[in-house]
C-alpha cells in the first residue's frame, strides 16, 4: 500500500468536514449578519436629553410594540427601531407614534439617508452607519455610509436652533467643484443685551472650513451679504436672532439654488417654507418684497394672543409670538396658554411676580414695560377681589397686581361674589381677620381661625396627614385613592403642621399625571379647603382640582418662595368624587427646566378640612 493510498481517507474525511462548516456557515450568515447589528447605539451628543431618552425607550420596545407604530415605506429617514440593528437609519415608515410630537419632529426624520446619519449618530461618530431602503424592491439594497460620506454628504446640524438643517449639502458630482460649509453660527436669544446662549459655553463659534474633493478648488458659499428682495423664493432665515422664521432675501448661499437642492431650501410661499423647516405654517414670516426696509418681523410673525415665551432665557415672559406648539392652538388647550392681553396671561402664569412682555410685532429686541410688579404687603384690608391664585374665590388678600384699577375691588365679599362670579359657588377667603363679619350670605373662611366657625357648622372633618402610619404608603384620615400604581406618598421631611404631608411623585412623560383621589358622601353643601405648597409650573405641567368631573381651580409655582396656599372646592350634598391632580403639559418643552422658575413638578398637601358649611 503506498502513500497515496494511507492518505486518501483522511483527505476525504476532511473534504467532507470542509463542505459541511461551508454549509452551515452559510445557513447562519444571515442570523450572524443580523446579530452584527444587535449592538449598543451611540447617538449623537448635540440631540436634546429628552430626545435621546425617547429613542433609547423607543429602541427597548423594538418593534414588538406595533400598537404604536406604522408599517409603510416612507419618504422620510428615521433610525430603525429593530432590536438587531445598531446605527440604522431607514424609511420604512415603523416607529413609533409618539416620534411625530412636533417638540420632537425635527431630531427624528428627516429628509435622506446621509441627514439621517449624521442626526442620529454626528459626523464625529467612529462606527459606521446602514443605510436600510425598505422603499427599494432589491433584496441586497442595503448600503454602508462611512463617517467620510456623511461628511461630504452634508454639514453637522445645530439642534440649538429650532429649525431643521438649513446648511446646504455638499455637491458630489463631478463635474462641478466643490463647496465650502458655511460658518457655523452660535444660535442668539432674542436680548441684545445678553450673551448668546451655545450648548457649551467653553468653546469658541465654529469657522468656516472647507472641504474640497482631490481635485478642483472650493468655491466659497457663505450667505451673501445683500438682503434684497429675492426672486428664488422664501427660504429660512439665516438674520441673527430670528427664529422660527421664513424670508425671501438673499442672504443665502448660493449652493442653496443648486439643481436638485434648491426645492429643499427654496418655496414659493412663506408658509410652505414654514411647513417644511419648523412643521408648521405659521411661523414668522417676513417678505422682503413687500418692504425691503424691514428690520423685523411683519404682523405675519405675530399674533393677537398673549402666551408664556418657551424661548431660552426668558424668564416670567408674556409674548404674542407664533413660537409656540401648535397644540396650544387647540380648543381644550386654548382657555390655559392663550390670553387677549398680556396682563392676563402675567397675571394667569406669574401671579405676585415681575413680568416681561416681549411684543413681537414690535421686533424680538424689545422688552416691554413689566406690567405684573406684585403689590407690598398691607396690613389693612384693601378691599375684597377675585383670588390670582384660586378660581372662583374672593379674598382681601393683599396679593394683587399693582396695575389693577379700582373697579377691580369691593367692599364685601358678597358684592365681589356678584360683580365677578355672578353668586355661582362663589367661595370667599378672607385675610384680614374680623372683617367684614356681619356679611354671612356667603360661606366665609377666616384662615387665621378656621375654629371660630366651629359654631355654625354639624362637623368639621380633617386630615393632616399624620395619624400612627410607619410609613410612606399607609395614609390615615380620609380613604384617600393614591393611585395604581401609587403615585402620591407620605413625605415627613416637608410639612404645614405637624411632621408630615403627602406629595406626589413628578415625572417627565409627556401628559402624564399623578392623581391623588377622594370620595364623600355629605349631607349638605359643603367646602372642601387644604393646605398646599405647589411647585408646578407651565408650559411644564399644572396642579389643578376636578369636582365630580369638573375642573375649577389650577394652582402654579410661587416660584422661589415656599409659600404654602389654600387650595379649595365646592362640593354638593350627596356622593362627591374630589380629585387632585398634578399634570404634564402635552409635550415637553424645547427649553431646560430652572426649579427656581418653573418649580420641580411637585405638589405637597396637608390639613385638608371638609366644613359642613353654609348654604353657598
Amino acid at each position: 500500500m503506498n502513500e497515496y493510498q494511507v492518505l486518501r481517507p483522511m483527505i476525504g474525511a476532511l473534504v467532507l468536514i470542509t463542505v459541511g462548516l461551508a454549509l452551515l456557515s452559510s445557513a447562519s450568515a444571515p442570523d450572524s449578519n443580523r446579530l452584527l447589528r444587535h449592538q449598543h447605539v451611540q447617538l449623537n451628543e448635540d440631540l436634546p436629553p429628552h430626545v435621546r431618552e425617547l429613542i433609547r425607550n423607543s429602541k427597548a420596545k423594538g418593534v414588538n410594540a406595533t400598537d404604536e407604530t406604522t408599517a409603510e415605506c416612507e419618504d422620510v429617514w428615521h433610525m430603525s427601531v429593530d432590536e438587531y440593528e445598531g446605527n440604522t437609519c431607514t424609511n420604512s415608515g415603523i416607529y413609533p407614534k409618539s416620534w411625530e410630537n412636533p417638540a420632537v419632529y425635527k431630531y427624528l426624520f428627516y429628509p435622506s439617508a446621509t441627514k439621517c446619519c449624521e442626526g442620529y449618530f454626528g459626523v464625529d461618530h467612529e462606527s459606521l452607519c446602514t443605510v436600510v431602503n425598505a422603499c427599494s424592491d432589491d433584496s441586497d439594497s442595503d448600503e454602508t455610509i462611512s463617517k467620510l460620506d456623511i461628511v461630504q454628504a452634508t454639514p453637522k446640524p445645530s439642534f440649538a436652533k429650532t429649525s431643521r438643517p438649513t446648511k446646504p449639502p455638499l455637491t458630489r458630482n463631478p463635474s462641478k467643484p466643490p463647496v465650502t460649509r458655511s460658518p457655523s453660527k452660535p444660535p442668539t436669544t432674542r436680548h441684545p443685551t445678553k450673551p448668546p446662549l451655545t450648548r457649551s459655553p467653553t468653546s469658541s463659534p465654529m469657522k468656516a472650513e472647507t472641504e474640497p474633493e482631490e481635485t478642483g478648488t472650493a468655491e466659497n458659499s457663505t450667505p451673501s451679504m445683500d438682503s434684497s428682495c429675492g426672486a428664488n423664493g422664501f427660504h429660512v432665515s439665516l438674520t441673527a436672532g430670528e427664529k422660527m422664521t421664513c424670508r425671501n432675501d438673499d442672504n443665502h448661499p448660493s449652493a442653496w439654488l443648486e439643481e436638485g437642492v434648491k426645492d429643499s431650501f427654496m418655496f414659493a410661499s412663506g408658509a410652505a417654507c414654514c411647513e417644511h423647516f419648523f412643521q408648521r405654517p405659521d411661523c414668522n414670516i417676513i417678505d422682503n418684497c413687500e418692504n425691503a426696509s424691514e428690520s423685523g418681523p411683519t404682523p405675519e410673525g405675530c399674533g393677537t394672543d398673549w402666551h408664556p415665551s418657551i424661548v431660552p432665557g426668558d424668564i416670567r415672559t408674556c409674548t404674542n409670538s407664533l413660537n409656540i406648539p401648535k397644540q396650544w392652538f387647540y380648543d381644550e388647550m386654548r382657555s390655559e396658554f392663550l390670553f387677549s392681553n398680556p396682563e392676563q396671561c402675567c397675571t394667569m402664569f406669574f401671579p405676585g411676580k415681575q413680568c416681561s412682555v416681549v411684543n413681537a410685532c414690535k421686533g424680538f429686541d424689545m422688552i416691554d414695560e413689566v406690567v405684573n410688579e406684585a403689590s407690598e404687603l398691607s396690613t389693612e384690608c384693601v378691599g375684597f377681589h377675585p383670588s390670582i391664585t384660586i378660581a372662583g374665590v374672593c379674598t382681601n388678600s393683599p396679593h394683587f397686581p399693582a396695575s389693577w384699577p379700582d373697579a377691580m375691588f369691593r367692599d364685601s365679599p358678597s358684592e365681589c361674589c356678584t360683580t365677578f362670579f355672578q353668586n355661582n359657588n362663589c367661595v370667599v377667603i378672607d385675610e384680614c381677620s374680623g372683617a367684614n363679619e356681619d356679611d354671612t350670605q356667603f360661606a366665609e373662611v377666616d384662615v387665621s381661625s378656621p375654629s371660630k366657625l366651629e359654631g355654625l357648622l354639624k362637623y368639621t372633618t380633617s386630615d393632616g396627614f399624620e395619624g400612627d402610619a410607619q410609613d410612606d404608603t399607609d395614609v390615615e384620615g380620609f380613604d384617600w385613592n393614591l393611585g395604581n400604581p401609587q403615585q402620591w406618598f407620605i413625605d415627613d421631611t416637608v410639612s404645614y403642621a405637624g411632621t408630615r404631608s403627602i406629595t406626589n411623585v413628578p415625572t417627565n412623560i409627556p401628559s402624564g399625571q399623578a392623581e391623588l383621589s377622594l370620595q364623600v358622601d355629605i349631607v349638605k353643601t359643603s367646602l372642601l379647603q387644604c393646605k398646599a405648597l405647589v411647585k408646578t409650573s407651565m408650559p411644564f405641567d399644572s396642579f389643578y382640582i376636578v369636582v365630580n368631573g369638573d375642573r375649577s381651580n389650577t394652582h402654579y409655582t410661587d416660584n422661589a418662595e415656599n409659600t404654602w396656599v389654600h387650595v379649595t372646592a365646592t362640593l354638593k350634598s350627596g356622593k362627591n368624587l374630589i380629585q387632585f391632580v398634578v399634570a404634564n403639559s402635552h409635550f415637553m418643552p424645547p427649553i431646560e427646566r430652572d426649579p427656581v422658575d418653573y418649580g420641580t413638578g411637585s405638589v405637597w398637601l396637608d390639613e385638608c378640612v371638609i366644613h359642613d358649611s353654609l348654604e353657598i
